[in-house]
């Protein structure tokens, strides 16, 4: 086989894995984020702005936790499993799930036991301050362990190149059972928070199981004659878990600042603009679930040319039409918030306008985060993520004294653009590779042929 038709086969390797895994990711993710948009737009209409912003409290809780809980394997799972498997090495791949699920469930009891020794009562009364039972503490701690595992699965399927089982347990799943469950007690009972947090932990204890069960499955029969350790594991999985936190409480720490120097009714607001923004995100959250793997795949077998006009091109691809609708959503703000939340929420426009003006950066600066996590330069990444996560937690405090929730968004926009910028630059430097829009990408996904060299 000659150099060249090495690397056409290479090509459609690569273009079949990314088109099959593209469809179903972006499957996966639609309705996931439909899900969680209707969920959203329920609960905003059937609580009042104070009942609806202690939800988005919780919910911004148990993330901030589930995160914590996962220590990071959620990330460093997909490339060791893509690794291994890139190697042949299938026997590697099942240690490292079932040291991963191991691992993760001492750090979700570690954090339960922490939760029932004061800090969870603490926490609910002191800071989300509602009242705080016995119930809604175990409620919480079950919500917040099945979060982390269900994610972890998710993960562990996306590292093993199984796009369909990662995209149904990635969150669609689970995210679409909380909205029937949530729809059916809406009718039977008059919803509040304790039982939308019942519902939440029911729900992904079920999708946990399923997803368990087809883990190990997969596994059960494969001999561990790898001696891939914890220390390793965990090695890799530290800088990402504080690069991880770092990030979440960098795009979620406004509504906890807002809580603490504003009103339930700001936090309502800007909650519901922010889930706007999540939404919006969704066809860069598809495709870098999709490259994941690939980056690592690429990395670990040295094709760096080809893995910078990869990155570009797909990131051309997915960048013009999500700017050309974060654009759509600024002009028609106002109408975007009556029309989905009601006409209390149209208060949160102005909000809703600046938070996507800071996603503009991070849509044309590509997966660069996401290649420097998957090709071993976490510490560099967790370095960055902290800097631009400390200025933008400053900045907020100072901004919302003066100008409230509007100085927080502005503050949070800066921190982004800032971020996205840095690791833009940073993978520049660390990888030699540039990860920004390039300037013409439909002909590559039409035909992948023009991001493989001509002589490869």
């Amino acid at each position: 086989m000659t150099k060249r038709q090495t690397g056409r086969s290479y090509h459609d390797h690569v273009k079949s894995r990314l088109v099959t895994g593209t469809l179903w990711a972006m499957g996966g993710r639609v309705i996931s984020g439909l899900s969680l948009l209707a969920m959203t737009i329920l609960l905003s209409r059937l609580l009042s702005p104070h009942e609806f912003a202690i939800y988005l409290l919780f919910l911004n809780f148990i993330g901030i936790a589930s995160v914590a809980a996962q220590a990071g394997l959620n990330r460093s799972v997909v490339r060791l499993i893509a690794e291994s498997l890139a190697e042949n090495n299938v026997s590697r791949a099942a240690a490292i799930f079932r040291k991963a699920t191991l691992l993760t469930t001492l750090s979700v009891i570690v954090i339960t036991l922490v939760l029932w020794s004061g800090v969870g009562s603490w926490i609910i009364e002191q800071i989300i301050r509602y009242p705080a039972d016995t119930f809604l503490i175990l409620a919480l701690s079950g919500w917040i362990g099945m979060t982390a595992a269900a994610a972890l699965s998710g993960e562990m399927f996306r590292g093993a190149h199984d796009m369909r089982s990662a995209a149904i347990f990635s969150g669609s799943a689970l995210n679409f059972l909380t909205l029937v469950g949530m729809f059916i007690l809406a009718l039977l009972y008059k919803l509040d928070v304790q039982s939308i947090v019942a519902v939440s932990f029911y729900c992904a204890s079920l999708i946990v199981i399923i997803a368990y069960a087809l883990l190990f499955r997969r596994y059960r029969h494969v001999p561990l004659t790898d001696n891939i350790t914890y220390r390793y594991i965990l090695k890799i999985s530290f800088p990402i878990f504080l690069t991880t936190l770092t990030l979440y409480v960098l795009t979620q720490a406004d509504l906890w600042i807002i809580n603490a120097f504003g009103t339930r009714d700001q936090v309502a607001l800007y909650g519901a603009a922010a889930r706007i923004v999540i939404l919006l995100s969704m066809p860069l959250v598809i495709i870098n679930a999709v490259i994941q793997p690939l980056i690592a795949e690429m990395h670990t077998q040295g094709r760096k040319a080809y893995l910078e006009k990869f990155l570009r091109s797909i990131s051309g691809f997915i960048g013009v039409p999500t700017l050309l609708i974060l654009f759509a959503v600024i002009i028609f703000r106002e109408d975007v918030m009556v029309l989905l939340f009601g006409s209390f929420y149209q208060n949160a426009a102005p909000v809703l306008a600046i938070l996507l003006l800071g996603s503009v950066m991070g849509v044309f600066a590509g997966a660069s985060s996401m290649a420097l996590m998957m090709t071993g330069h976490e510490v560099a990444l967790l370095v960055t993520s902290l800097i631009s996560g400390v200025i933008t937690i400053l900045l907020a405090f100072y901004m919302v004294t003066a100008y409230g929730m509007i100085g927080v968004a502005l503050a949070r926009s800066a921190g982004l653009t800032l971020h996205s910028i840095c690791l833009w630059l940073l993978a520049k430097n660390r990888l030699g590779i540039w990860t920004h829009m390039g300037g013409i990408s439909l002909r590559m996904i039409s035909e992948l042929r023009t991001i493989v060299p001509r002589n490869f």
